[in-house]
């Protein structure tokens, strides 16, 4: 069921639907908010342009949305499965693309292990706010996410948080630019699985794993950043897999310290004010 109320601005789909294009062309601010409370959402490809605020929630054990999902909207978006399945893509991997949002949210309960994904696919997402991808008992993403103009960016899994094992890292890779904290953690695995990261602009950066037969970043890794960075493995893995490169935006010195331990870390470069590492 597909219904309009011109008085709050609201187009609202019940049910499960096919292939979805929604094209808001008026000058007033249109929310766009879609559930199912048993199955898929949109069984296909999810185009929305031109919206204020786009909502897609249920409660599904495949996917809500089995299809390429293209947004463009002014608002806020939010996408939450708090059933046993996957936000966006099921078998096949599915992309999101947001080209311009606010505040981007993607989060699924999923089901234990590295069964399941909030985002089974890659991810570019251009928005002004914060973004956040959590998956309370699977992973967050499959393939790498590129996210820009962001201010704050949290990517949690109890599996991995990226997995991210395919493509040419030269031209395919994680990439954050934002300006404000990056967060990007597992609890029970890598943090970004395979492939390289990318973080520029960022006040605070924590990235944190728990793997023992490899590294928390199974790549190399380059960040600039204005404050902490706080690269962990809390299991008997590495760090960083690769090559590490760190480039203060600040001009003031600063320390680089390793060890086990965050207690026990020891000094290992002091920093000149404003060169990298």
């Amino acid at each position: 069921k597909l219904t309009y109320n011109p008085n709050t601005y609201t187009l609202t789909g019940k049910g499960s639907f096919g292939k979805m294009k929604v094209e808001i062309t008026s000058d007033d601010q249109v929310d766009v908010v879609l559930s199912n409370a048993n199955g898929t959402v949109v069984n296909g490809s999810l185009t929305v342009t031109g919206a204020k605020d786009v909502k897609v929630t249920g409660v599904s054990s495949s996917a809500l949305i089995d299809g390429e999902t293209t947004i463009t909207c002014a608002g806020d978006i939010l996408m939450e499965n708090t059933g046993t399945g996957n936000v966006i893509g099921t078998n096949i991997e599915t992309n999101l693309a947001v080209n311009s949002a606010r505040s981007v949210t993607i989060k699924n309960v999923g089901t234990e292990g590295n069964r399941s994904y909030a985002i089974y696919g890659r991810a570019d997402i251009t928005c002004s706010g914060n973004v956040e991808i959590v998956s309370s008992n699977g992973m967050a993403i499959w393939d790498p996410i590129v996210v820009t103009g962001a201010e704050d960016v949290k990517i949690k899994a109890a599996g991995r948080a990226i997995w991210d094992g395919r493509g040419d890292p030269d031209t395919i890779m994680t990439k954050i630019e934002c300006s404000g904290k990056v967060e990007i953690t597992s609890d029970t695995a890598a943090a970004l699985h395979a492939g390289n990261l990318i973080i520029n602009g960022a006040t605070d950066v924590t990235i944190s794993g728990n793997r023992n037969d490899g590294a928390t970043i199974g790549g190399n890794v380059t960040i600039t950043c204005s404050g902490p960075v706080v690269l962990e493995n809390t299991g008997s893995g590495k760090a960083v897999s690769g090559e590490l490169k760190y480039t203060p935006t600040h001009t003031q010195k600063y320390e680089i310290k390793t060890g086990t331990t965050a207690e026990s870390a020891e000094v290992v470069y002091p920093g000149e004010s404003g060169t990298g590492y």
